[in-house]
């Protein structure tokens, strides 16, 4: 009888999130699939072990408020959930749930602006030239480097940080993938170069060097988006700027 119940019940999480994994990974790039994985687990390991038929909402809510005494951001935490959404989607698509469900995210009571204004970007832009005149410092003819090619081409943190010279042309920048790192969406792309970003590249000594986001010794200076991430949001926050996404705004 208990066996009866149990495959009424439906399998355990813990035999379903392998599955939902390997989706993600074949569908979805690197960093995506290892988020996923990050907080799938951290649900797992908040919540326990249970039958995917017997989920309700009392699940997310116990998740919910563990995430809140760990003092998350509500973008953090909704963050999460929308992971678990797309896992309990994908078990609803794949016939091991029997009803959809829906996940409810937070309210976020004060919503962070996802763009920066012209003005915004204007201060940024004279705030890292003018650091960069003052200490010479790499760091902000990077930082620069980088407001430039994400400002004219709206390319991710991840292209911008493999981006290399060779693939830079007088009209177009190429996105190729390699072997180490995959365009997300897997497929190569091409930008037209604006007149702005034109001229600001021809201004650039660009000797000994591979990456746009170079060392200075053909190395990236970067290893992870997330320093470049952090960098940029210092100068943001020295310019009392305040948004979600440094690199994406």
């Amino acid at each position: 009888e208990n066996k009866e119940a149990n495959h009424a019940d439906g399998l355990l999480i813990s035999e379903l999130l392998p599955l939902f994994l390997e989706h993600i990974q074949a569908n979805r790039d690197h960093r995506t699939y290892l988020q996923y994985q990050r907080q799938l687990t951290r649900f797992v390991k908040i919540v326990g072990e249970y039958r995917i038929q017997l989920h309700t909402s009392s699940i997310t809510d116990r998740f919910v408020l563990v995430l809140r005494k760990h003092k998350l951001s509500e973008h953090t935490i909704n963050s999460n959930l929308r992971a678990v959404s797309g896992f309990l989607n994908w078990c609803w698509a794949n016939q091991y749930l029997k009803n959809p469900v829906k996940v409810t995210r937070l309210r976020t009571s004060e919503p962070m602006p996802q763009v920066l204004t012209d003005a915004e970007l204007n201060n940024l832009l004279e705030y890292l030239e003018e650091k960069y005149q003052n200490t010479k410092k790499r760091r902000f003819l990077l930082l620069i480097r980088a407001w430039y090619f994400l400002r004219y081409t709206a390319m991710r943190g991840g292209e911008l940080l493999n981006l290399k010279w060779k693939h830079v042309y007088p009209d177009r920048i190429e996105l190729r993938s390699t072997t180490e790192w995959k365009i997300k969406g897997r497929k190569d792309a091409t930008i037209r170069l604006s007149n702005a970003l034109a001229d600001f590249i021809s201004q650039q000594d660009i000797a000994n060097e591979v990456y746009i986001l170079d060392d200075g010794s053909r190395k990236p200076n970067y290893g992870k988006v997330h320093a470049l991430t952090q960098s940029m949001k210092k100068a943001q926050i020295a310019c009392g700027i305040r948004v979600t996404k440094p690199l994406h705004s």
